[in-house]
């Protein structure tokens, strides 16, 4: 493929991918103060960037292909890597200090996840947070392993 189409092709991909990251963000849960759609933001900002970066040494080193094209593979790879780290929710479950017991992680219309298990073994999480957790098995693992790390 020569570099006209490769550019082409993945300057579209880069483009969609950022367009739904995007559109995306907008469901997400934000910080104390600032909204998910910002701080997603300033992290796409981050990664086009660091992607200006990667593909200026890239450029050094691969004479063959023009600046453009290898920040479009840049970019894409990277807003790739973003869309999985969006779909993957990662939960931190903090469980008292002595606590032995079954833990249960309630879905609940609070704003933000409640990991910080009371006394009675049961953490509270978001509509967002169980939907976007791929299986009841992946929270239950977690649970399991958060258990263990804090005995």
């Amino acid at each position: 493929m020569n570099d006209r189409k490769l550019k082409k092709t993945i300057g579209f991909i880069s483009a969609l991918l950022l367009i739904s990251l995007l559109v995306k963000l907008v469901d997400v849960p934000g910080g104390m103060i600032l909204s998910g759609l910002v701080l997603g933001s300033m992290l796409i900002v981050a990664i086009v960037l660091g992607c200006l970066i990667v593909a200026g040494v890239l450029r050094l080193l691969i004479k063959k292909y023009s600046f453009f094209t290898l920040f479009s593979v840049a970019s894409a790879v990277s807003f790739l890597i973003f869309h999985y780290q969006l779909y993957s929710p990662t939960l931190k479950i903090t469980i008292p200090k002595g606590y032995n017991g079954e833990v249960t992680l309630v879905l609940s219309d609070v704003d933000d996840n409640i990991l910080i298990v009371d006394s009675n073994g049961i953490g509270y999480i978001n509509q967002w947070t169980f939907d976007k957790t791929y299986t009841e098995l992946s929270l239950l693992i977690l649970t399991v392993i958060m258990l263990t790390n804090a005995l």
